[in-house]
């Protein structure tokens, strides 16, 4: 078991990864592919290097982030 130490919100737009961004909490039940989420803003904002327009749909995958080793798995 690993120590959870926040989680990555991967930005992705018509299938390309634009950037990711550090969050504490979880903003979803599902992490991972399983947990993607297609979303559209209402206002324009940016992300990395990129405008994300208002109205233009992305995808949003939550990836937790792992830090140190709480308990050795057994064998």
């Amino acid at each position: 078991m690993f120590e959870n130490i926040g989680y990555a919100k991967e930005y992705y737009l018509k299938g390309k990864y634009i950037a990711s961004k550090k969050i504490s909490k979880k903003d979803r039940k599902e992490t991972g592919y399983f947990g993607r989420k297609l979303e559209t803003p209402k206002e324009s904002f940016k992300i990395g290097k990129k405008q994300i327009k208002e109205g233009l749909q992305y995808t949003t995958i939550l990836v937790p982030l792992s830090g140190k080793i709480i308990q050795a798995a057994e064998a």
